[in-house]
Parts: C-alpha cells; structure tokens; sequence
C-alpha cells in the first residue's frame, strides 16, 4: 500500500497521472493543496525549509501587511497558496466583506440592468478585495518572474479559509495580465468571495476550479456558510464536499442538495443542537482536520483496489 501521507508537498503529485473522481479533480492533487495550504501557517525559514526539503528549487513566503502567501516553484509547477485570518485585521477583513464592491480594472464594471435598473455586475467582498489589493502587485510581478524562468511550469493556486476567498480574486487578475490559467484552482473551506456574476465571471474563465468544503458531525465548516446566501453571497468553482464521519465525497453541481437530502434536520432538532452544530462547524475548519479526513478516504480507495 501507498504511504500516503508521505507524498505531502512532492512538485510530481500536482502535475502528475491523475485518477479524477468527477472527470476534473484527483483527491491526492487536492490533498497536496491542502497541506500547501498549512505550510503557509509557518514561519518563513520554515516554510522555505520544508518545501525544498519535497523538492521544490525554491521557496518563499510573500509578506504584505497582513495578507500572506507561500510561493514555492519547479522546473514543472508554481504553487502559489494563501494563508487564511490569523491576524486581527485578517478578521475585520472577514466582517467587513459582508458587503460585496467591484474590483476596478480586474472586473467588468458594466452588465446587463436589473427589475430595479441596476446593472448586474461581479462584485466581491469589500475586505477580501482589501487584501487582494495589497498582494495582487508583488504576486503578479513575482509569478510573471517564475514563468519566464520556467516557462513550461503549470501554475497551481490555493488558499485556505480567507486565503480562498483571495486566491478567487487572484484567480481573475492571473487570468486578465499574464494570460496564464491555472493548472488546478482549490479553494480550502472559503467564505463565499462574491456574488452570482462573480461566480458566473470565472466559470467563463474555463478553469479548473474547486471549493473544497468540510463536513464534520453532519455540519460544514462554519466559515463557508460565511456571508449568508441569503444577501446574495455564492461559493465558486465545483463544490467537493467531504463528510468526515462516512468519509463519503459528494461533488460537482447539486452536491449541496444531495448531501441535505440525505442528511435532513427538522427545525426544532436543530435549535435544540444549536451548540454541537456550531462546535462540529468550527473543528471542520482545521488544515490539520480536513488532512485527516483526505487520508482517511485515499487510504479506504487504495485499499479497495
């Protein structure tokens, strides 16, 4: 059998034979994002440490104010991931993107009007825009960099809980001024980044997007309920959701449908399981958490073939 966990960070895993679970997305490549992901949590002497140590030629982490992200590269791939909130402004970040803004220069500012004659445009949360604002400069200048060296490298882009929700704007601003598409796009248990033309925006892209969302005790992580679908607020990409507890996947469009269908919850059960539900949605939300979970479902898999 597979040792599993000890392909972790390998450059090969991200470019390498895959083996889909919906024509699109391999659980060992999305792994490998995830744990990418909680690199980004260390410091910098260790993050460049350890990604060397799996085989990258090189490694840093981008460190702009209070956004930050791990950028380590190849002969064959760039992975360019970003942290999520770990900083005090990271969460007023969070709070204030409950109100969704255009992204001059990256989104289209005009589109068709609505019943109320205001026109349908991609807009995104206003601190998820703040911080994309302060990396977007140094992320673009620095990956431009990296292909001209290594020009037949893919581009691999993750993000974990904030982290997502910027990678889905950088996603946009790779896409308008290098002309370069990610290889594989995973979103980590993200807040909804923007509204139902943001979404529709980079599904026109064509990439290979996926929001990885968590499921712990029945409930998904509490951070990708974040803004509330109610104001507006989508999730983006291909949904893959993981429950922890029958380590079954339900993935592509309706996942979410499927998944509550399978796994109803009357009104008053669920005021009465209000606490468990909130602590099961917070412990979905750990790197660490989902990893287990990941390995759990690729060791099932490679042992039943």
């Amino acid at each position: 059998m597979v040792n599993l966990e000890g392909q972790r960070l390998r450059p090969e895993l991200l470019v390498g034979e895959t083996r889909p679970i919906d024509d699109r997305f391999d659980l060992r490549q999305i792994a490998c994002a995830v744990e990418h992901c909680r690199a980004t949590y260390r410091d910098p002497r260790s993050y460049h440490q350890q990604l060397t140590a799996a085989g990258f030629e090189g490694a840093e982490i981008l460190d702009e104010a209070a956004a930050q992200a791990g950028l380590a590269w190849s002969e064959t791939v760039i992975v360019l991931a970003l942290r999520g909130s770990s900083e005090p402004r990271d969460w007023w970040d969070d709070l204030t993107s409950q109100v969704r803004v255009g992204w001059k220069g990256f989104l289209p500012t005009r589109g068709p009007q609505n019943w109320f004659g205001l026109q349908r445009v991609p807009r995104v949360g206003l601190g998820f825009r703040r911080q994309a604002d302060v990396l977007v400069d140094i992320v673009l200048g620095r990956v431009s960099a990296l292909f001209r060296q290594y020009p037949d490298a893919r581009l691999v882009l993750t993000g974990h809980s904030l982290g997502g929700a910027i990678a889905a704007l950088l996603l946009v601003a790779l896409d308008r001024y290098l002309d370069r598409r990610p290889h594989l796009t995973v979103l980590v248990d993200p807040p909804r980044p923007g509204n139902a033309e943001f979404r529709d925006h980079l599904r026109s892209l064509g990439v290979d997007l996926c929001t990885l969302i968590h499921i712990v005790g029945g409930e998904a992580d509490i951070v990708t309920r974040l803004p509330k679908s109610a104001t507006g607020a989508r999730h983006v990409g291909d949904l893959l959701l993981l429950e922890s507890d029958s380590l079954r996947t339900f993935h592509a469009w309706g996942a979410w449908e499927r998944f509550k269908k399978e796994h109803p919850v009357g009104f008053m059960r669920g005021q009465w399981r209000l606490l468990g539900r909130f602590v099961c949605g917070v412990q979905a939300h750990f790197p660490e958490r989902i990893l287990h979970t990941l390995y759990r479902i690729l060791r099932r898999r490679n042992g039943a073939e």
